[in-house]
């Protein structure tokens, strides 16, 4: 016999009486909620704390006792379980409201994956490390720390970002920094955290040194701050505070200012939303909200909705890239990834986790808690080909590949041994060639400001022929090509006209925040810092101070034939130390701080480009190893099988690969985090 909710020793159907109020509780929500949907209540009798009978099958689907949401488990006795008809958006036939554009369905169905995970902690029980449901859980960045909201146990619990326990706080009760059944958290960007109280039916809100500082609700002198049964709370842009109130037809979403003043409300009486469950925020004023659909809003306008998918969605998050992430409460035990426009992009196959609630972390991965196994997941990160590669017809050979150009689009600057410069629209945009009458065989090119025509500035990597190549034996050399508009194309002019500087074969090319231009050269074994003293026009051949770090050898800060060089977060370069089959990050000045070798799963090969995202993410083309992605932690996390011999990180989120074997640039993106 499995466990019951909350202590429960045995099956449904044997019980006692709560005491007093919590019984009230539980009847005047029946009453309320759940008639109108034919509620069943199941009672079940209390056993000893933490007296579980070991720890849950993590390959079963929810008991049947379990009812998530929508219930509560209040002095370790009682579960309201309802029958609420999941399949449909709220019992009516009622049309949408014609604000918005719905997306259409799909007409197949998305690619599939298996995720695999980077952490599991806790199981069922009372003790320090142990939940019971946990209903919620949030991320505090930049430290990782994870905050669940423990349903069970009432109480929150915060661990670090290994799983290891830091502190608990509050207990059962009704008063100050006390909670019953508190269902989901999350953590403002002062280090607030936010906690959705149920069982009071209030929100609390605890200083970052978990002190309580206020709690709005029940006790708010505007009637509309009242909540009826909260099912999801977000911290939205400006540290408002969003709150999903379930209440059958009258269910709405409530905004409330960080001091927790009522702001507005969306929903109530007009039958906008069905079997209300969950809300998230992200940074760019979005708010997503899940019934049987995914419904997007700006304040109080709603300016998107998916199909209704007549399934139970118990959670909804926003990742870094803007994605929507579901998860499935009907049994799949899977994970829905939905792009910015609400249409499906893939599923992730979780496996054991069913009515997981999702947190997004700041370093782009997914935490789950997982109410029927009693825990908390972290899924791992793993690389996907996402949309249609774009191909530039009339090059071939892509080279380097460089990002941003500013302004949103994800656009990438591509580089191709024929000759074109072009930028590509990433992902399934189109092409428009620089033109230029340059006798080159770029390997990278970057934008460097605009000249006097307005036009942008390229600086491009030329790797030549060394001595005796393609190219007719010319060195290597880095450009800047500037708009002649007397001949309506592209004009080069050296950097380096003396030679002075070294270059010999340029493999890779970047810029900093800073503007700075970093060479990685595989034939000096170096990489190159370069800085345009004056900006000219024209970009002329002088202006340029020239810094040569690194030499040949196996030590910190030497190189054997650097394929690639990238900025990284905080001033740091990162270089694809090829021949010793390393990354190295150095710091703003060339100085070394650490090798990254990619342990796990493999580690490189032949790192050759690389790209690094504001989290310290990477992806590596890594000669016959294909595209590794490394993790912020350095351990290398997956592999895709492409040949890729340029990489960069676009401005929409993207990481744009040149892909040798089509001869097209790819976007690739960590796929909401979840591994594969």
């Amino acid at each position: 016999p499995g466990a019951g909710p909350a202590g429960q020793a045995g099956g449904p159907g044997r019980g006692r009486r709560p005491a007093g109020g919590d019984w009230d509780m539980a009847v005047l929500c029946c009453l309320v909620l759940f008639m109108p949907y034919a509620a069943a209540l199941a009672l079940g009798s209390a056993g000893p704390a933490g007296d579980w009978g070991g720890r849950p099958a993590h390959h079963t689907a929810a008991p049947a006792w379990y009812a998530s949401p929508l219930a509560w488990y209040d002095d370790a006795a009682v579960a309201v379980a309802s029958a609420v008809p999941w399949g449909t958006r709220h019992g009516h036939g009622d049309p949408l409201p014609p604000a918005y554009a719905q997306s259409p369905a799909d007409p197949a169905a998305p690619p599939a994956f298996t995720a695999t995970y980077a952490g599991e902690f806790g199981h069922a029980g009372a003790e320090y490390g142990r939940f019971r449901n946990p209903g919620g859980a949030a991320v505090a960045a930049p430290d990782g720390r994870i905050v669940v909201a423990d349903t069970g146990n009432h109480r929150i619990v915060v661990l670090d970002a290994r799983g290891v326990h830091m502190r608990t706080f509050g207990t059962h009760g009704t008063g100050e920094g006390q909670f019953r059944s508190p269902t989901d958290v999350d953590v403002d960007p002062d280090g607030r955290i936010v906690v959705a109280d149920q069982g009071n039916g209030r929100v609390s809100v605890f200083h970052p040194n978990y002190t309580h500082a206020f709690s709005f609700g029940p006790a708010g002198p505007d009637g509309a701050a009242r909540f009826n049964v909260i099912t999801g709370v977000a911290v939205g842009a400006g540290g408002d505070i969003i709150v999903a109130d379930f209440h059958g037809l009258a269910s709405r979403v409530l905004a409330f200012g960080s001091d927790g003043a009522y702001k507005y409300a969306v929903g109530g009486g007009s039958s906008t939303f069905g079997t209300l469950l969950d809300v998230a925020a992200a940074p760019d004023g979005r708010i997503a909200v899940v019934d049987e659909r995914i419904r997007l809003f700006r304040g109080e306008v709603m300016v998107g909705a998916g199909v209704d998918h007549g399934a139970y969605r118990p959670s909804v998050a926003i990742d870094l890239s803007g994605r929507i992430l579901v998860s499935d409460g009907s049994g799949g035990g899977s994970i829905m990834v939905y792009d910015d426009g609400l249409r499906a992009a893939y599923t992730v196959a979780t496996g054991t986790v069913t009515d997981a609630r999702l947190a997004v972390a700041h370093d782009g991965r997914v935490v789950a808690a997982d109410p029927v196994n009693h825990r908390v997941l972290v899924l791992g990160d793993a690389l996907r080909e996402h949309g249609e590669a774009v191909a530039c017809e009339g090059a071939s050979g892509p080279r380097g590949v460089s990002a941003p150009l500013g302004g949103g689009g994800g656009g990438a600057i591509v580089a191709y041994s024929s000759g074109h410069i072009a930028i590509a629209g990433v992902p399934g945009g189109e092409c428009e060639f620089v033109p230029h009458g340059v006798e080159m065989r770029p390997v990278g090119a970057v934008l460097h400001g605009s000249g006097e025509s307005g036009r942008n500035r390229f600086v491009v990597a030329d790797g030549g022929g060394g001595g005796g190549g393609d190219s007719g034996g010319q060195e290597g050399r880095v450009v800047v090509l500037a708009y002649n508009a007397s001949a309506e194309e592209y004009t080069a002019a050296d950097i380096d006209p003396s030679g002075r500087a070294g270059f010999d074969l340029p493999s890779g090319i970047a810029t900093d925040l800073d503007g700075r231009i970093l060479v990685s050269d595989s034939g000096a074994d170096a990489v190159f810092i370069a800085v345009e003293e004056e900006e000219g026009g024209g970009g002329g051949g002088s202006g340029w101070d020239i810094t040569r770090i690194g030499s040949r050898g196996i030590g910190p800060g030497q190189f054997d034939s650097p394929g690639g060089v990238a900025a990284g977060p905080n001033g740091t370069i990162w270089v694809a130390d090829t021949g010793n089959g390393r990354i190295q990050v150095l710091d703003g000045n060339g100085r070394h701080l650490r090798t990254v070798d990619g342990g796990g799963k493999g580690g490189f090969v032949e790192p050759a480009a690389l790209a690094v995202d504001a989290y310290g993410r990477a992806v590596v083309a890594d000669g016959r190893g294909g595209a590794v992605l490394v993790g912020a932690d350095g351990a290398a996390a997956g592999r895709l099988d492409i040949d890729v011999s340029g990489v960069a990180v676009t401005d929409g989120g993207y990481f744009a690969a040149a892909d040798n074997r089509s001869g097209a640039v790819q976007a690739l993106s960590i796929g909401a985090s979840l591994g594969g």
